[in-house]
């Protein structure tokens, strides 16, 4: 998958404190999926978190917000192989 993936830790502290961004370095536009796999589940809540499809043109960057220690995500794209990433807690 054409992408560099970065994760930054926000000073956010209501919310999990990680997004990942997914620059596009394709020369052409990406339909990406994401899906989140929580690391941290309470009872009443999906094991996995699914991020709706975007498109991301070239040179362009995809945001996903909301990410604690250890989540783990998996973005698609039709034709090219899954990327999985977990988020590194420091």
């Amino acid at each position: 998958l054409p992408v560099t993936a970065t994760f930054e830790k926000t000073a956010e502290t209501e919310k999990p404190p990680y997004v990942l961004k997914l620059k596009n370095n394709s020369s052409e536009s990406l339909k990406l999926n994401a899906k989140v796999l929580l690391s941290v589940v309470m009872h009443a809540m999906d094991k996995a978190r699914v991020i709706p499809e975007q498109t991301v043109a070239a040179g362009e960057t995809m945001t996903i917000t909301d990410l604690a220690a250890l989540d783990k995500v998996i973005v698609t794209a039709e034709g090219y192989a899954p990327l999985e990433l977990e988020v590194k807690g420091k």
